[in-house]
């Protein structure tokens, strides 16, 4: 049961396969790995958070933190990237919403295109466009997500999540399949 949630922390961690795009100005470059350090910064938050949580106690305590506090840490990360006058967005996104906001155009652009399918297929990216740099990494289905996200819950995590999200479409999930993306997106730098 620790373990949880690790399949959040793999996959906001990782990236299955990127584009980019073929030759970044050095200042796109950097932009890029800003980008990157952004979402690196999103996962590992994220994933310390939840891991914490399943410690104090287990599935439903994660279920909790999730529902309640990955909200704020993601406005915290996006702060520490960003600037007043450039700031970051930072998110997760899926065809198939929990909760939180809408995506920005580019990652719904990319969620539409790729639609469910196994992650192992879907290709990430990281480019430049709009004056901004912009990354984003397949979330592939573990199977200690599948606590959260599968077919068959914990009575008490079924009751949190129909409470706190009564249109939850973000179940029915198998291992491999692709869950949605984790995205950065920041400006370039002047």
């Amino acid at each position: 049961m620790k373990h949880t949630l690790f399949c959040l922390a793999l996959a906001l961690a990782s990236c299955s396969k990127t584009t980019t795009p073929a030759t970044p100005s050095p200042r796109e470059t950097a932009a890029l790995a800003a980008a990157n350090s952004a979402a690196d910064a999103l996962g590992r938050t994220l994933r310390e958070r939840l891991m914490a949580a399943m410690a104090e106690g287990g599935v439903q305590r994660a279920a909790e933190v999730c529902a309640g506090e990955a909200g704020q840490l993601t406005r915290q990360v996006a702060a520490r990237h960003g600037t007043a006058e450039a700031p970051a967005l930072v998110g997760r996104a899926s065809l198939r919403m929990r909760g939180g906001d809408a995506p920005p155009a580019w990652v719904r652009t990319w969620l539409e295109a790729t639609g469910e399918r196994p992650a192992s297929e879907a290709v990430g990216l990281a480019r430049v466009e709009e004056g901004r740099a912009r990354v984003l990494r397949p979330i592939a289905v573990e199977a200690p997500c599948l606590l959260c996200h599968g077919d068959s819950l914990e009575p008490a995590v079924e009751a949190l999540l129909r409470a706190r999200y009564p249109n939850d479409r973000a179940t029915g999930y198998r291992v491999g399949d692709l869950r949605g993306a984790l995205y950065a997106d920041l400006a370039l730098p002047e």
